[in-house]
């Protein structure tokens, strides 16, 4: 078949809905070009990275993401520390790309975990650098921290920077839309071991309440939820985590925070203005959002006369910084009758 590729007349659309529509896989490169001329050598357009690659376009058709093929594979769960020693996350798309300016070449977005509809989406590019190579499959981006927030995320080709590159032309944006993203989840291992001893206990209470009222845009360590900020919200999670031994296979938290952080004033009422919202999520929704089963109150706040995470977050919403010291002394203080680690 003939076409004037240099000219892009024409496309070719290649196994484009196999992975949807037809058991077709393939398990070989396509490869595009004449190998009898020198002005348009072969080109390995799509090289099976995985065993089964599924399907793909060549031509002007828009590029999809090669989700099963990305850096996490799309729907998957990592820790917050996965992607800094070494493995380094990336978008890949099913073809070659090129950029288009100087712009940041991805859209970065994160929830927090659990989030409501009225939850803000944070934008999170500026929390990683971008390492592309022309002519390349694949965009690789780096967080800049020890750390990435937990929370949910998207990732997508920036509209109008990103481009399919046939032959070497920049032929169109990549592909919008879902099948143009790709969706993985920010979780750690084992919430409130700050301190790496697999136990979540009073060490790292202290660790923890160190950075109570902090924000920052790339997130806190010290951040349960995912909403940017240590918080009430946070403290509750961290109660309830209380007394916890992980195995020591997981990995704990680092031992700082990213950078630059903020102090909220005063410790508390300034800080939190989505607390209660974040702790009835907590609470009363499934990982999925649904309603479910309302987390149980840790035996701490039991212990003080609290009958549900409702009441102690409106509780300690409402405290001065004077009054939120002492509170913390009485946690430490009950902590220790009743013998908790």
């Amino acid at each position: 078949m003939n076409m004037r590729i240099g000219k892009l007349r024409g496309r070719v659309i290649i196994n484009a809905l196999g992975e949807f529509e037809y058991p077709v896989l393939w398990d070989a490169e396509v490869r595009v070009g004449n190998p009898s001329k020198t002005v348009y050598p072969l080109l390995d357009l799509y090289s099976p990275t995985t065993d089964q690659l599924g399907g793909g376009s060549a031509g002007i058709l828009p590029f999809a993401v090669h989700k099963s093929d990305c850096n996490p594979v799309h729907s998957s769960t990592v820790a917050p520390t996965d992607f800094v020693t070494g493995n380094q996350p990336f978008l890949r798309w099913y073809g070659p790309v090129s950029l288009v300016g100087t712009a940041s070449p991805l859209n970065i977005t994160q929830r927090k975990i659990n989030a409501a509809s009225g939850d803000p989406v944070h934008d999170l590019a500026e929390c990683f650098t971008f390492k592309p190579v022309e002519g390349e499959t694949r965009i690789p981006f780096s967080p800049t921290g020890t750390f990435i927030p937990v929370g949910d995320y998207v990732v997508r080709g920036a509209a109008g920077i990103v481009k399919n590159n046939v032959l070497g032309a920049e032929v169109g944006d990549v592909r919008a839309g879902t099948d143009g993203e790709l969706r993985f989840s920010v979780r750690w291992p084992c919430p409130g071991d700050f301190n790496n001893d697999n136990t979540v206990n009073t060490a790292d209470l202290v660790t923890f309440l160190g950075q109570f009222g902090q924000s920052g845009t790339c997130g806190n360590n010290r951040d349960l939820d995912g909403d940017l900020a240590v918080n009430t919200a946070d403290l509750v999670i961290f109660l309830g985590q209380f007394g916890n031994t992980c195995s020591s296979a997981r990995p704990g938290a680092p031992a700082v925070a990213n950078e630059p952080t903020t102090k909220s004033a005063p410790a508390v009422t300034r800080a939190i203005a989505a607390a209660e919202s974040s702790a009835t999520n907590q609470g009363a929704t499934t990982e999925a959002g649904r309603p479910g089963t309302p987390a149980p109150l840790p035996p701490v706040l039991e212990a003080l006369g609290f009958t549900s995470i409702e009441q102690y977050t409106a509780y300690v919403d409402n405290l001065s910084e004077e009054q939120l010291n002492a509170h913390i002394v009485q946690l430490l203080q009950t902590i220790e009758a009743l013998n908790l680690p």
